[in-house]
């Protein structure tokens, strides 16, 4: 009953609300009790999606289960950021990108800008395995990052994910501009033509010089025009698809992991002939991730608060669950003896009991930390307003 009861709150707000005037209108809507209901259940897609993330990173050697998650882990973020892409943002591209700056670029090197220049400091405390660098090597790279966003340090390898949203979400607004203002075409159409676009140059295999953009790009930018087509019919899916969530979730899972079990391993990075299977299994898993979902939204009020919170906050988690790793594996080499050098290990997989110690402190620690920057820091320096006034790109 409670599923129904999910289903019915998203599907009525669908019903009252055509899709047009949700995709395409700019004045300012007064949240209802059902558009609460429906972000929550991508907040909790996004929640669940994000601890599977850090789950992946430390799969202790189940090649299974290291397949099955990175079927789908990245490309549901994708999906979930063109889920709520609007017309607006190619209408006005400049007021756009002047907002993925401030949300996207700015935190990519919030956070490897740092990290990097404490390099030699990980060094020497055994949190790296690598040799010192020279300080002009570390400048020359703080520069690439600013430039061409490459070069991040160990703990920020995984900031590859901002840059190819960054530059995704650019190509969508500018190209959804360039279409829009020469074939006056609706928003379904110009989406439909940059999807194609994406496509299409996803399967070519280049790079730009430095590895500024390669096809990976476009495939997220693809990804995310899925993503609005999904949201945009939505409510057909839940029709036919959510009607018996635990059903859907069922086949999903069973269609991901006969997927990713008889399919080559398949990322963002994979070979172009791989694409389309990608896409398929991926997509699969959006839908699987979504009719979870639906399955927590009435489930116990503090778990799926805790979701909500978890999915809210997503981003923290991602960049910030490689380095709780460090600090676990510091624990287990204190508690068990072990050669300090086993430190500078992404993780320590001796012992699969490691596994959920791993899996909640790449999660809690990053929460934590935001809190408490967010808490006690911010109010006295804030560095983001002082950083964006100097800039002026300020909202």
């Amino acid at each position: 009953m409670w599923i129904n009861v999910c289903n019915g709150m998203i599907m009525n707000n669908l019903l009252i609300t055509p899709p047009e005037k949700i995709q395409t209108s700019c004045t300012h809507v007064v949240p209802t009790r059902a558009d609460k209901s429906r972000n929550e259940v991508v907040s909790i897609a996004k929640g669940i999606g994000i601890i599977i993330v850090v789950l992946g990173h430390c799969t202790f050697g189940y090649a299974w289960l290291s397949l099955f998650i990175s079927s789908f882990h990245m490309p549901l973020f994708f999906y979930l950021s063109g889920y709520f892409f609007k017309e607006s943002n190619y209408l006005y591209p400049l007021r756009y990108c002047k907002k993925k700056v401030r949300t996207l670029y700015w935190v990519f090197l919030k956070w490897t800008i740092p990290v990097l220049l404490l390099h030699n400091v990980f060094c020497m405390t055994g949190i790296y395995q690598v040799e010192l660098l020279e300080w002009s090597s570390i400048f020359k790279r703080v520069l690439t990052l600013i430039v061409l966003m490459t070069g991040s340090d160990t703990l920020t390898g995984g900031v590859w994910f901002i840059k190819e949203l960054f530059l995704s979400c650019l190509i969508l607004s500018l190209l959804g501009w360039v279409f829009h203002s020469t074939i006056k075409a609706g928003t379904n159409i110009v989406m439909a033509i940059i999807m194609i676009i994406c496509l299409a140059v996803a399967h070519i295999e280049f790079e730009f010089p430095y590895g500024v953009i390669g096809n990976s790009v476009f495939l997220a930018g693809a990804m995310m025009c899925i993503g609005y087509f999904y949201h945009r019919y939505e409510i057909y899916l839940q029709r036919f698809i959510y009607s018996s969530a635990a059903l859907t979730f069922i086949i999903a899972f069973m269609t991901v992991l006969g997927s990713s079990l008889n399919l080559p391993f398949m990322s963002m990075h994979s070979e172009t002939a791989w694409i389309i299977p990608f896409i398929f299994t991926s997509l699969i898993g959006l839908i699987m991730m979504m009719a979870l979902s639906c399955l927590c939204i009435h489930s116990n009020r503090y778990i799926k608060s805790a979701l909500v919170y978890i999915g809210n906050h997503s981003l923290y988690i991602y960049l910030g669950h490689f380095i709780a790793f460090k600090l676990v594996n510091i624990i287990i080499v204190w508690v068990m003896g072990l050669d300090t050098r086993m430190i500078g290990e992404f993780y320590i997989d001796l012992y699969i009991g490691f596994l959920p110690a791993y899996v909640m402190c790449g999660c809690a620690l990053p929460l934590l930390s935001n809190f408490l920057y967010t808490k006690y820091i911010t109010p006295r320096f804030d560095l983001d307003k002082v950083v964006f006034n100097l800039l002026k790109i300020n909202e």
